[in-house]
């Protein structure tokens, strides 16, 4: 799945709709030529044994395909909301927050350590 971009404006966007999975999940921006930084929500719901997920932004050099971690969160083992947000000039807060940019194509991921069951959705704010 991939995610596109309009020229003008902010945008907010289901990223991964609520579901149970097992498996690590990635989903693609392309296009991006407005929007300076993204906040992105992860909402987990409904843990099974002892899951443990990490939500990243990640940006993509166009030439290699090669990714550049922007920003990831902590270990997520719990049921609840986990928020990361990416803006220049913002103040810098480990696993919570980055000052830097989002390119014209980047990730979000949501990597699981195990096979473990969790029911989570994503959501992200594109901001100029």
């Amino acid at each position: 799945m991939a995610l596109h971009f309009a020229l003008d404006k902010n945008l907010s966007m289901t990223v991964l709709e609520s579901a149970a999975r097992t498996t690590s999940q990635t989903v693609e921006w392309q296009g991006n030529l407005s929007c300076k930084g993204v906040e992105v929500f992860i909402n987990v719901t409904s843990i099974t044994a002892t899951p443990s997920l990490v939500l990243s932004i990640n940006n993509v050099d166009p030439v290699s395909g090669q990714e550049r971690v922007v920003l990831q969160s902590a270990a997520i083992t719990a049921t609840g909301t986990t928020t990361l947000r990416v803006y220049p000039g913002i103040a810098a807060t480990s696993n919570v927050a980055a000052s830097d940019f989002i390119a014209p194509f980047g990730t979000i991921k949501v990597t699981a350590a195990d096979a473990d069951s969790a029911t989570y959705s994503v959501g992200a704010n594109f901001i100029r």
